[in-house]
């Protein structure tokens, strides 16, 4: 398949797909950069959804102060990788054109 220039349509499948079969169905044969992009954003979007998960299910609970916000933090800190690495990840699909 040939590439194609990114648009509003594409970006909504990135955005809402599902990849639990991991990146490999995405794969267009158009760009390797887009999959490494695609696997890492994968990856940080499920380190920041077990730690606002851990940090939920510690909450259930009565937890000390300093735990919670130890959790809260590395929740954070796992939020804003995943921010990043989405917003390299569409910096190349739509410079790269893939």
């Amino acid at each position: 398949m040939l590439c194609h220039r990114s648009t509003a349509t594409d970006r909504l499948r990135y955005d809402t797909a599902t990849f639990e079969d991991g990146p490999s169905n995405m794969d267009d044969g158009c760009c390797e950069e887009k999959l490494r992009l695609l696997s890492e954003f994968r990856s940080a979007t499920n380190l920041y959804s077990a730690r606002v998960a851990a940090m939920a299910e510690a909450t259930a609970g009565i937890i000390p102060t300093d735990e919670f916000f130890r959790l809260s933090k590395t929740a954070s800190q796992a939020h804003e990788k995943c921010l990043e690495v989405r917003e390299q990840f569409f910096k190349h699909v739509n410079e790269h054109g893939c």
